[in-house]
């Protein structure tokens, strides 16, 4: 088989290359690229395995020789490759927008795929938009030889919870990992501009408290929507506690909607194009507003919290809550894994949750699952998670590191670190319930003495007096009606209007009330609208 390489050097993927061997690489890793060309190139089957789970960083990477071809990403998919095979020639590469015309008669439609973006915004497992069109999962690589295409895994989230330290222990040891992952980080940087998107939860303070606790000086803090916002208003306090330069990236109605109608947003959309999931382009117009005033230095790097919450247990609560007290055989397990995934991620359309599709959906992830081995009440949460890793959180959540790339920006993720990887897999559920070991960790350390009662965290509150009157008036006409006809009223015609950070502008007033009848769940189900519109 003849293979063809997509890819197009640039600040973030370079090639290297000596006579008929090429590797394709962007990120960073523990080993020097020659040292990855030589161990691709010479390894037997058995120890390249071994090899590649040595691996760690946030990198993906294409090696090429006349002997074999090696697709890889990293234990999250930072950065997703694609290939399909046509006819003798398989092409690869790490987008298929720049290729889509010249193979469009070759892409066929994919009616399932269809349905679980049409519901989630992503598909499950290694399906795409098209038939034949595939991409590694998180933790997997791609063996091309001898003619034949072959998908391992060399990195699974599920496992057992093989661990007897008590909740201190525990504790103790979640303090030295982050400690550790961010003076790593530090070093990474070295003295470059460090750029924190803030908010008023847990993830991105411990980013930015963390970073001070260990003496980091260049930083940048910002945080955009509404001023008068509990986000906005907490974000300040943290910063000026913590002693970082913030900035507030003020949002306006009129703006956002300009924005999205102009050439940059249809640029990003071409740059951010994905066969797996809908556009992530949330803040895309605070870094925008960022570069345009000068406030960034060029070799500038952003650091997020993505997805403190995720990693720490924040996503399985009400599948623990259903557990806990039943003794559920694995069958049963299973059934309710499912019921509480969909019901978490596959609501984007209300209309949609049909019988025939939750079948349809089912059967995707039980397919998925295949790759667990012993199922319990112990380790069921980490199935869960494992799903929503190679889904949603690699295809679209950590996909929003384009934002940043798209102004050509770096970035780096420390709580999706290998190590915190490592860690949480082995923590068992009760201190994964609710955060509770993360919570408690923070509170304790109080790095940069910003997780006191006197910063809150995440408060449900708007302060906008307007939007408080304007919602209390519509909603006295629901108060003998269900919650959920409210929730229905407020984010088609509400919403709009209200969002501190403006999501909704991408979408014509007009078309969002039309589909009132359709049950939207929120913002990201008019994304999943013009991500068919474009690629359909």
């Amino acid at each position: 088989m003849k293979i063809n390489l997509y890819f197009y050097q640039n600040k973030f993927w370079t090639l290297y290359s000596d006579k008929n061997i090429s590797l394709w690489f962007k990120g960073y890793c523990n080993f020097s690229v020659q040292e990855l060309i030589r161990s691709f190139s010479f390894l037997e089957k058995n120890r390249l395995e071994n090899f590649i789970s040595s691996i760690t960083g946030h990198f993906a990477l294409v090696f090429s020789s006349s002997k074999r071809t090696i697709i890889l990403v990293d234990r999250i998919r930072s950065s997703p490759i694609y290939y399909f095979q046509k006819n003798d020639k398989i092409f690869i590469s790490p987008t298929l927008n720049k290729i889509k015309n010249e193979f469009n008669s070759t892409f066929i439609l994919d009616e399932q795929a269809k349905l679980e973006i049409s519901m989630g915004g992503f598909t499950i497992n290694k399906k795409s938009l098209y038939s034949g069109v595939h991409s590694p999962n998180a933790g997997n690589y791609i063996l091309i030889e001898n003619n034949s295409i072959k998908d391992f895994t060399y990195f699974n989230y599920f496992g057992k919870i093989e661990t007897n330290l008590s909740k201190a222990q525990l504790i103790d040891e979640l303090t030295a990992v982050t400690l550790r992952i961010f003076k790593e980080t530090l070093e990474r940087v070295g003295k470059r501009q460090i750029v924190i998107p803030l908010s008023a939860g847990n993830d991105s303070r411990l980013v930015a408290s963390c970073l001070k606790h260990l003496g980091a000086e260049n930083i940048l803090c910002f945080t955009y929507g509404n001023y008068n916002s509990f986000e906005v208003i907490t974000a300040k306090k943290i910063a000026k506690k913590l002693g970082f330069k913030w900035v507030f990236v003020p949002l306006a109605h009129r703006g956002e909607r300009k924005f999205y109608k102009s050439q940059t947003f249809k640029d990003y959309l071409d740059f951010a194009d994905s066969v797996d999931s809908i556009p992530y382009f949330q803040g895309l117009t605070s870094i925008k507003y960022l570069k345009e005033n000068m406030l960034l230095e060029e070799d500038a790097v952003f650091i997020n919290g993505n997805s403190g919450d995720f990693i720490s247990g924040l996503h399985i609560n009400k599948l623990y809550e259903t557990i806990k007290n039943n003794p559920f055989r694995k069958n049963d397990l299973i059934k309710v894994l499912k019921e509480k995934y969909i019901e978490k991620h596959f609501s984007l359309w209300g209309d949609l949750k049909k019988e025939e599709n939750i079948s349809l959906l089912n059967n995707s992830i039980e397919k998925a699952l295949e790759i667990t081995g012993e199922m319990n009440s112990d380790n069921v949460h980490l199935a869960y998670e494992m799903l929503e890793l190679i889904d949603r959180q690699s295809k679209y959540v950590i996909a929003g590191q384009k934002t940043f790339e798209f102004f050509n920006y770096e970035w780096l993720l420390p709580l999706w670190d290998d190590k915190y990887l490592h860690f949480w897999k082995k923590v068992p559920v009760i201190y994964k319930y609710n955060q509770t070991l993360f919570k408690e960790m923070l509170i304790q350390n109080n790095f940069g003495g910003v997780w006191d009662e006197r910063i809150p965290i995440n408060e449900k509150k708007i302060n906008s007096i307007l939007v408080r009157i304007v919602r209390l008036f519509f909603k006295t006409f629901f108060t003998f009606s269900s919650k959920n006809k409210w929730h229905q009223f407020e984010t088609v015609f509400l919403k709009y209007w209200t969002d501190p950070i403006l999501y909704y502008k991408f979408m014509p007033y007009w078309r969002i009330i039309f589909d009132f009848n359709k049950k939207p769940r929120n913002a990201v189900s008019w994304v999943v609208k013009m991500f068919f519109n474009k690629n359909l």
